[in-house]
């Protein structure tokens, strides 16, 4: 199957969230952390921390399982991911 690549940004709250409620799957992807640090993980366990101006990678994936909270209450981080998925044509 063919694959592109794609964007999609949040802007990250003081909870833990799905980066997104879409299950988006993914062969691999980089996601950008923009002007605050941010706790990543599985939405239980929230302890790695990507710093601002970070970039964190992963391989093969759902980006509705990853979920980020800003480490500081108040400083909404902004996170970009970009990678690529397997498309239909």
């Amino acid at each position: 199957m063919p694959k592109t690549t794609i964007s999609k940004s949040k802007t990250i709250s003081d909870t833990a969230e799905r980066f997104s409620g879409d299950d988006i799957f993914y062969w691999s992807g980089n996601f950008h952390v923009y002007n605050y640090d941010v706790y990543y993980g599985d939405g239980v366990i929230m302890e790695a921390i990507a710093e601002a101006n970070s970039v964190v990678s992963f391989d093969r994936g759902s980006l509705k399982d990853i979920f980020f909270k800003n480490k500081t209450p108040g400083q909404a981080a902004k996170v970009v991911f970009v990678g690529t998925i397997e498309t239909e044509d």
